[in-house]
């Protein structure tokens, strides 16, 4: 018996814009160089504020470890305290940057130009220009002390940029060339920026670089996303605290840049209990499409609370694939204080063709899926090839399984009823037609020559 197949053409076409997910940011392995010494970055993508000259020391000889033309990138103007010259690398999407490193101008062994400090600049999606500044709150980063050798600088915390500017620095007025690398890692997070009711003073988040009011940060990114877990010091400055009622809610909404499918979100808590942190008694998370109706159920976690280990740790609550673009956190307090030093989710981009529709994103749906529906269908296209060569690859055999069914006659599959007129048509139990002929009655039905009605002589 015979089995007709169809492809699964809408899981197929469904799961196209689906990925794997991506899991909360993991600064242990976000140390790769970005491109600047390898090529990876094109020339194209290093702009600069000025040059001495463009053709010998301008931004495409910014490179690290690298004798290009002149050597390095040095600014027309002396750098002085007051003058702001810059090397800018086009990282092309938002990107971890974990560390900075720099380079003065060998030449070859002719050159003396080096930036003793520089700071930096970054931009993403949705920002302006901002400078960056570490956990200790300083802006000004060390450089090098000779022409030839290297100096990495670690980032802490990390910057989310997709653009950044080196900005030598000088107290004195002072010649200065430059080469840089970047180190880091893609942002696969997904988070666009973070909004939240403002921290108490003692627990500031000292690196969010959006917008501040007397009540509320939004519009930014800081230390809840940076991929910092805090330790059991809290007076670290990786904790960000609220001062609290036991009952009173703390608010924070996450925006992503893009819908997203949401498998779990992670709450790394304090619970120092004996100065008044304790965990929170019930985080509720409500999401939305578009930032302006969120679910009316909430996805809770409620976690058990703890009077004997003081230890911070990780809390984790699954978010059963939920899609959306908003996802609202209302955390309860349990104690006097709340203090928090990361969110994260673990998420995929573009669950749901449907959802995106239903939030107006079709636009931004296509512009991130078409490569995948162009595999989907480059793979449904040749199940559907393979299926019709199956088919008729089997017609063909079992017409040739009839043809020898008797002597001089081709027979149906399960004809019992003696030969057939000649030239019948007849169709087979998938459908497919065929035309039963008479044959060559000096043929037998193995194929072989023979006589019919003759005695052999």
């Amino acid at each position: 018996m015979c089995r007709q197949h169809r492809v699964p053409v809408a899981l197929l076409l469904c799961a196209a814009c689906w990925t794997a997910p991506a899991a909360a940011l993991n600064l242990g392995q976000c140390d790769q160089s970005l491109g600047m010494e390898s090529g990876e970055i094109a020339d194209s993508q290093i702009t600069a504020s000025s040059s001495h000259n463009e053709n010998s020391v301008g931004p495409h000889s910014g490179r690290i470890r690298t004798e290009h033309r002149g050597g390095a990138w040095c600014p027309l103007p002396v750098i002085t305290a007051e003058v702001r010259e810059y090397l800018q690398v086009d990282l092309g999407r938002v990107t971890v940057v974990t560390a900075a490193e720099t380079q003065g101008r060998f030449g070859n062994g002719r050159g003396v130009e080096w930036a003793e400090r520089y700071s930096l600049q970054y931009w993403r999606p949705g920002t302006g220009w901002r400078t960056y500044r570490n956990a200790s709150g300083h802006t000004l980063l060390d450089g090098n002390v000779n022409s030839y050798l290297a100096h990495k600088t670690p980032l802490d915390p990390p910057m989310m940029a997709s653009k950044v500017r080196l900005v030598p620095r000088s107290e004195h007025p002072r010649t200065v060339c430059l080469r840089a690398e970047l180190h880091g890692c893609p942002y696969t997070d997904g988070i666009d920026s973070y909004s939240m009711d403002l921290p108490d003073p003692k627990w500031p988040d000292l690196t969010y670089d959006g917008v501040r009011s007397a009540e509320i940060m939004e519009k930014g990114l800081g230390q809840l996303a940076d991929g910092r877990a805090g330790t059991n010091d809290i007076t670290r400055p990786e904790w960000v605290g609220w001062q609290r009622r036991p009952g009173q809610l703390v608010n924070i909404t996450f925006r992503f840049s893009s819908l997203r499918e949401l498998e779990t979100a992670s709450f790394h808590v304090s619970n120092r209990f004996t100065a008044g942190v304790k965990l929170f008694s019930l985080a509720a998370l409500f999401f939305s499409l578009d930032g302006q109706q969120y679910t009316e159920s909430a996805v809770t976690l409620a976690p058990e609370p703890d009077r004997i280990f003081e230890d911070s740790r990780l809390l984790e609550v699954s978010l059963h694939r939920q899609v959306a673009r908003f996802v609202r956190i209302q955390l309860t307090a349990a104690d006097s204080w709340l203090l928090i030093s990361e969110i994260g989710f673990s998420s995929a981009v573009g669950a749901s063709l449907l959802a995106a529709v239903g939030a107006g994103c079709w636009q931004q749906w296509v512009l991130a899926c078409w490569q995948r529906w162009v595999l989907a269908l480059v793979v449904v296209g040749a199940s559907l090839l393979a299926a019709v060569g199956a088919g008729l690859l089997a017609a063909e055999l079992r017409l040739n399984m009839q043809l020898a069914a008797g002597p001089g006659y081709a027979r149906a599959h399960g004809d019992t009823y003696g030969p057939l007129p000649a030239d019948e048509d007849k169709v087979g139990l998938c459908g497919e037609p065929y035309r039963v002929v008479r044959l060559n009655a000096d043929y037998d039905t193995a194929g072989q020559r023979g006589l019919r009605g003759r005695t052999p002589g």
